[in-house]
């Protein structure tokens, strides 16, 4: 009987463990993509930044500096 008791208590113990394994694993997955979604937008806010600075460029008439429209 005794035998049994701890194959059950190391079972319990292996997929605890394992369970706690599995949770880390996706707390790290879920944090990088979230530096990444971060990172991503950042980098379509200077996108969009840098492409209205450049059409306010192109609208500008390099001779008297007014709007061409």
């Amino acid at each position: 009987m005794g035998l049994i008791y701890l194959f059950m208590e190391l079972l319990i113990i292996g997929i605890v463990f394992l369970g706690i394994i599995r949770l880390g694993a996706y707390a790290i997955d879920h944090g990088r993509q979230v530096e990444e979604m971060k990172k991503f937008k950042k980098n379509l806010k200077k996108f969009d930044l840098d492409k209205e600075r450049k059409a306010d460029m192109d609208a500008q008439d390099s001779k008297w500096g007014k709007h061409k429209i």
